[in-house]
Parts: structure tokens; sequence; C-alpha cells
């Protein structure tokens, strides 16, 4: 009884101290070359995008605005709010305003190598 107890307080204190309350969780399969991306909108002044990816061998992710995924998706330059560089694994924790933002996970460096990802959404993350 009291294990239950201590664990059912463990998991009110990381719901009411903003931890996520939801996870949803895809696996993505990237061929050479190629890329895809999940596109999240906002509506209110602030949300906190949480994401935590797993690569099989290193990829990019990119976290982009509208006019900036145009520029990335032709090949022009572009900012972002997020960029991981060429690494397996990442976090991403990005309080993010109104807006259509997309989320890139892009293997375009690679010819040979095909790639899987895993990736979890955290919803309902709320900073602490």
């Amino acid at each position: 009884m009291k294990k239950v107890f201590l664990a059912l307080v463990f998991l009110f204190l990381l719901t009411a101290y903003g931890y996520a309350q939801k996870q949803t969780q895809t696996t993505v399969n990237l061929k050479p070359g190629g890329y895809t991306y999940f596109t999240k909108i906002y509506t209110k002044k602030s949300q906190t995008l949480a994401v935590n990816f797993d690569a099989s061998s290193p990829v990019e992710v990119y976290v982009l605005d509208i006019d900036n995924f145009a520029n990335w998706r032709n090949g022009n330059s572009f900012s972002s709010y997020y960029t991981s560089g060429r690494i397996s694994r990442g976090i991403i924790t990005l309080k993010l305003g109104n807006g259509v933002y997309y989320l890139v996970v892009s293997n375009t460096f690679s010819v040979l190598t095909s790639k899987t990802v895993v990736m979890t959404f955290f919803e309902g993350y709320r900073e602490g």
C-alpha cells in the first residue's frame, strides 16, 4: 500500500511541476538524401515544443517557421529556432509564440545510408 501511495505521489509531482502529461511516439524511416517534417500550429502567445529523438545514425534536426522552412526546402539560406547538427540523439525544448512551425528531420547529407528515427512528442509540457 505504501509503494502504491508513493507511486501516485510521484506521478502527481511529475504532472504538477511541468513534465509531460502525454507522450506520442512515432518512427520515421529516411531514405538516403531524404527528409520528413512535422507541422505544429500554436495559437497561444507562448507554448513549449518538447521532443526527444533517437536515430540509428546521425541526422540533422531543425525547428523552422513557415518562411524559413520554404527557404530550407528550396536550398536557400535560412535561420532556425533549433539546429541539431549531425547527431543521433537529442532533446528539444523550445518556447514558441503564435504561428506555424516545422520540425524537420533531415538525411539530405547522406547519399548511401538510410536512417530510422524514433520521435517522442510530449504534449501538455510546461516548464516549472
